[in-house]
């Protein structure tokens, strides 16, 4: 009995615990909510009102951060079109030195031929004399020129090879040795001539992937070109030593640019966050007072229904003042700067939040109107043609 006794107490403070965290964050969030709203509406009405006295002809809040949001895009994509442009030199890079490797092991390999065909010929001067008369002089035909390069003259005589005699009655070991050294001659080249064909293939794709990126880079470069042209564009617009570039710079990286972020939106936006926050404050409030008071439900459920009632009584007060536009604000240019008062439509908010039934039961008596109304001017307009016959 006292065990269980002992549980549920400990379960309503735990649950109590829990719901007065719950209500101390949506304090917080919602009157920082409404802090940073009114503080960034302030800002941006401040510096519209001091650029236009500094300068009447330098662009308004929202062209200022339409330039500076697309000099950061830009910065950005030309930060990234760099890193694509040095990925693909580096590509290049590693071609071109394949390439020159290849030309340094061809060199090697004519060489190594060359050489591998002076002997060879080298090797044939030595056994002319062991062939028959008439191999003899188509043997010397071919090796005796001075003119004609040595692996040519391997090459053809290659070709004769099978046509060679060898002088009658010659022994086997010598016959044997000759047709070795024949033998001998041809592996050479054949294995030059197949490292030649390799590096031919290996410079064919190095010269075929070059061709490949140099043809990919082609697009990013042009990409570039544009980027810095219309950043120096932009540029032109905005100075690098203005006091609007200053004043953005100033607050681009306090608190990971939230006050950057929310200065640059509408001041509707603005508005109907204020609203928002409002709404929910004082829903909040309401609920906390409501429990202190001893009345009530103490639930997160509670709360977190009374939370959303006055959010939404708060947005209904929104668009009820935009539609009517029951609050105005008299800008500086006239009338094409009016614009719902968020001070205003903020208080109301809070209240309707507070006090979110009599809000909908004003809201909702307001439309019983609206459509009282809407229906009179129908029956007026169907029963005119019936007295005009």
């Amino acid at each position: 009995m006292l065990g269980s006794t002992t549980l549920g107490m400990a379960g309503r403070w735990s649950s109590g615990v829990g719901l007065g965290v719950l209500v101390i964050a949506l304090y917080g969030v919602f009157v920082t909510a409404v802090f940073g709203g009114f503080a960034s509406y302030m800002t941006r009405t401040a510096w519209n009102t001091e650029a236009r006295a500094l300068n009447p002809d330098a662009p308004d809040l929202d062209g200022l951060f339409h330039l500076t949001r697309r000099e950061d895009a830009l910065n950005e994509a030309i930060t990234a079109t760099q890193a694509q442009l040095s990925e693909i030199d580096e590509l290049i890079s590693v071609a071109l030195e394949e390439l020159d490797q290849v030309a340094i092991e061809r060199t090697v390999v004519e060489g190594d031929r060359q050489h591998a065909a002076l002997v060879s010929l080298s090797e044939m001067r030595g056994v002319i004399d062991l062939f028959s008369e008439d191999a003899a002089i188509k043997v010397r035909a071919v090796i005796s020129p001075s003119d004609v390069p040595a692996v040519v003259q391997v090459g053809q005589l290659m070709e004769l090879a099978p046509e060679l005699d060898l002088t009658p009655g010659l022994s086997a070991d010598r016959a044997a040795s000759v047709q070795a050294l024949l033998i001998a001659a041809s592996d050479r080249m054949v294995a030059m001539d197949r490292t030649l064909a390799d590096l031919d293939l290996r410079q064919m794709t190095n010269e075929r992937a070059r061709d490949r990126h140099e043809a990919a880079r082609v697009w990013p470069e042009s990409q570039m070109t544009g980027f810095l042209e219309e950043l120096t564009v932009l540029k032109k617009e905005i100075g690098p030593n203005s006091p609007e570039r200053a004043r953005i710079g100033g607050i681009k990286h306090i608190f990971w640019g939230i006050p950057y972020m929310l200065v640059g939106f509408p001041t509707i936006f603005l508005t109907l966050l204020v609203t928002i926050a409002a709404g929910g404050l004082g829903a909040v409030v309401a609920f906390s007072r409501t429990i202190l008071r001893g009345g009530g439900e103490a639930s997160m459920s509670s709360l977190l229904v009374s939370v959303g009632e006055g959010i939404a009584a708060a947005m209904a007060i929104f668009l009820f003042s935009g539609a009517g536009m029951l609050a105005l604000a008299q800008g500086t240019d006239g009338a094409a700067s009016l614009e719902l008062s968020p001070y205003t439509v903020a208080f109301v908010a809070f209240i309707s939040g507070f006090m979110a039934e009599d809000a909908f039961a004003s809201i909702q008596g307001a439309g019983k109107r609206y459509f009282a109304a809407t229906d009179d001017q129908t029956s007026a307009a169907a029963a005119q043609p019936l007295a005009t016959a």
